[in-house]
């Protein structure tokens, strides 16, 4: 019984701090990324869209 009150608190314990916050996500520069192989950057995704959401 000791074993299992134990894990259910350090897995309690883990949870909280496997959290990241908005400080702790670092996002590449939109020139580092691209998708397809290179084909479509993330420049054009942005564009699409943008021009998407504008109609």
């Amino acid at each position: 019984m000791l074993k299992i009150k134990l894990f259910i608190v350090t897995a309690c314990l883990g949870a909280f701090s496997a959290c990241a916050g908005d400080a702790d996500i670092q996002l590449p520069l939109l020139d580092q990324v691209s998708f397809v192989h290179g084909t479509v950057t993330s420049r054009m995704i942005l564009f699409l869209a943008c021009s998407w959401a504008a109609q």
